[in-house]
């Protein structure tokens, strides 16, 4: 058991000391981006649900961008809002000619809405990249051109870009902004190692070509979510050099936090139930190896009540973890510009094992709630 666990820590701390490597040295590459005059035509594609609070103001802020607006075009894409989604959208569009709206008018339910969503942008996109966001996100002004300066300095085909929230105004919100932050840099470290990690569809860039050539969403398109991930996924295996993490605070796409439990109960389900569709076995590997991890340390209290592990042993295995680990987040909330909470970060360490088995348990079970809508578990053909 001694052996076991001294094993399994070692191999944690390595891997998260590869992360930390990993996510300073992406620094080094992608952070100067500068010099580049060469402006690709963009088609953003915004699919959106009941947004009626929120789409004005992201839109508000993609018309302000520092990229000339014959370069770039929006497509919002309305599924079946109940709210005055629509109606907010058409009153601001009237104004901007490279603005558009399409209502989806699907008659019979389908598996993922928000894929035939986007889905339905690309078909009547003019721009050379998709780029697709979220309608409760906020934008910076050169958030084109970063995405931009990346491609054509790189010859990029698909470029992940950062995410994080808005504001942290309350306890609940400032915890999940260093989970957040977390998955954030963990992404950001298996894309640059060339392994199919997570990335995030509020702010995701990719060639047109590249969409076509694996086939867009053909074979993920009977999951329920995924139309980030698992796309990427696709896009790293035809083009392994060529899906980059940008690293750029210009390029940072800023969303709103879970309003409460029930909210982040969902989207976290929602989440974690994607893993079983990673098609590559190192990664799975990684997940499973990731789970074992964090269960010893949520049972390791049990471990030593029951006399199967020395408390010092435990605890010391605890301090790695929890160094290694605020090491790295601290690292990723730097680049964030978000201020660092250390009893939050201290009380997420003790949480989040006990989170980490919740939700890899339950993910497999049942469905959840999404932008109002019921969605039942796994849904294969």
């Amino acid at each position: 058991m001694v052996i076991l666990t001294w094993l399994l820590t070692i191999l944690y701390f390595s891997l998260i000391l590869t992360f930390i490597r990993t996510w300073i040295k992406l620094s080094e590459e992608t952070i100067d981006l500068t010099g580049i005059k060469s402006q690709i035509r963009f088609s953003i594609i915004i699919p959106v649900r009941n947004e009626e609070e929120n789409i004005r103001a992201l839109l508000e802020d993609i018309s302000k961008q520092e990229y000339a607006q014959d370069r770039y075009e929006v497509i919002v894409v309305d599924d079946h809002s109940t709210d005055g989604t629509v109606e907010k959208v058409k009153s601001f569009i009237h104004d901007f000619p490279n603005f558009f709206l399409i209502e989806l008018d699907l008659k019979s339910p389908v598996i993922s809405y928000k894929k035939k969503a986007i889905e339905s942008g690309i078909h009547l996109s003019k721009g050379d990249v998709i780029i697709t966001t979220d309608g409760d996100c906020r934008v910076k002004e050169r958030w084109l051109q970063s995405i931009n300066e990346l491609i054509v300095k790189t010859g990029a085909v698909c470029v992940c870009g950062p995410v994080t929230y808005i504001k942290e105004d309350r306890f609940f919100t400032k915890l999940q902004t260093i989970e957040f932050a977390a998955l954030l840099g963990s992404g950001a470290a298996t894309i640059t190692q060339k392994l199919p990690g997570m990335c995030n569809g509020a702010n995701l860039a990719y060639k047109k070509e590249a969409f076509d050539s694996v086939e867009g969403f053909k074979g993920i398109d009977n999951i329920n979510s995924g139309d980030d991930e698992l796309l990427m996924h696709k896009l790293l295996k035809r083009y392994p050099d060529d899906v980059l993490f940008l690293k750029n605070q210009e390029g940072i796409v800023y969303t709103k936090a879970n309003r409460d439990l029930n909210e982040l109960y969902n989207q976290r389900k929602r989440w974690a139930g994607k893993w079983s569709y990673y098609k590559s076995n190192e990664v799975k590997v990684l997940a499973i190896f990731i789970f074992v991890f964090n269960a010893y340390i949520a049972l390791g209290g049990i471990f030593v009540l029951t006399g199967l592990l020395n408390v010092k042993i435990f605890l010391f295995h605890f301090l790695l973890k929890a160094l290694i680990e605020a090491t790295f987040i601290i690292l990723v909330l730097k680049f964030l510009k978000k201020k660092i909470h250390l009893f939050h970060l201290l009380l997420l360490q003790i949480v989040y094992p006990f989170y980490t088995i919740f939700f890899g348990i339950v993910a497999n079970f049942g469905g959840y709630v999404w932008k109002d809508r019921k969605v039942n578990g796994k849904q294969d053909d």
